[in-house]
């Protein structure tokens, strides 16, 4: 998904400073929500024995950033290249958490 509607995102992302406190607070709001639910998975996982990441909260983090910020320099226009990266991306994210590959 955001591979596909990265156009979108990278407006957003170089738009941002133009929206308003109410907007930005909205926006970093929902991306902390983010945060807690994929923080809260991978640490249903770990505690599954899953996976073995490091530290949840900073992961998922982590694992976010590397997502969302895709949209800001990733530029291949075919759809193998778009495969590859969205490969690519899930692949490390798997790496951060700590699971088994």
């Amino acid at each position: 998904i955001v591979i596909d509607q990265r156009r979108f995102l990278a407006v957003y992302s170089r738009e941002e400073l133009n929206l308003t406190a109410t907007q930005r607070s909205e926006i970093l709001s929902l991306r902390g929500r983010i945060d807690r639910i994929l923080s809260d998975l991978i640490q249903e996982a770990q505690a599954a024995g899953e996976v073995e990441a490091l530290d949840p909260p900073a992961t998922a983090t982590a694992v976010n950033l590397m997502i969302s910020t895709l949209p800001l320099w990733y530029r291949a226009r075919d759809r193998k290249r778009m495969d590859a990266q969205a490969e690519t991306t899930r692949a490390l994210a798997l790496r951060m958490i700590g699971a088994a590959m």
